[in-house]
């Protein structure tokens, strides 16, 4: 959606470990909220699809280029000044110094919405995923459930170094989430200058 008047695009990030519910909120958000969503997994399906998918290495090189395509379509989105919502587990080691130079760039107005939720869930989430087979099979779930480590996941899955609110939303019970306050307090971001932080 096209931002009128001086008012910045909007970069929305929603951001969360597996099993967090992020692709699900985001998903609902994006409707809500009238913005264009980019979520990495739906570029790495198709890219499965077209090359293929066999080892954990080769899911992980495409999650690699996925990024780059992630970055390129929003810095696209904001030269047309329009505001959007990214869904996609970003790495602050990696991607605070990325989004520093595409800020300076493309200016915009950036919020984040990070979700968690407790170890023992997420655990049992991701087992529940890879045994429905809800997930694309070039994932490779199953192979990668050894490399699942919650400490290690709530370590990357902190906010990315940019002036803006930051929602934290504990998922652990996704039905007590009070949706419509936060797509209200979300859509009266736009246009407005940096806010402090939100919990």
């Amino acid at each position: 959606m096209a931002e009128g008047g001086n008012a910045l695009p909007l970069v929305l990030i929603v951001c969360g470990a597996p099993g967090t519910g992020k692709t699900t909120l985001a998903r609902k958000l994006a409707p809500a909220l009238n913005l264009p969503l980019i979520a990495r997994d739906d570029l790495k399906e198709s890219l499965f699809e077209t090359l293929g998918w066999s080892t954990v290495e080769w899911s992980q090189r495409l999650g690699r280029a996925t990024y780059e395509l992630v970055y390129l379509l929003i810095e696209r989105l904001l030269e047309a000044r329009c505001s959007l919502l990214v869904e996609t587990p970003f790495d602050p080691d990696w991607a605070n110094p990325r989004f520093q130079a595409l800020r300076a760039r493309q200016p915009f107005q950036p919020a984040q919405v990070i979700l968690s939720c407790r170890a023992d869930l997420l655990r049992q989430r991701y087992a529940q995923r890879v045994d429905n087979g809800e997930r694309h099979p070039g994932h490779v779930d199953r192979l990668r459930m050894g490399q699942f480590d919650t400490a290690a996941l709530a370590r990357r899955n902190r906010p990315l170094d940019l002036e803006g609110p930051v929602f934290h939303i504990d998922t652990s019970d996704f039905a007590a989430l009070d949706f419509d306050r936060l797509v209200t307090e979300l859509n009266t971001l736009r246009g407005s200058p940096a806010r402090s932080d939100n919990t």
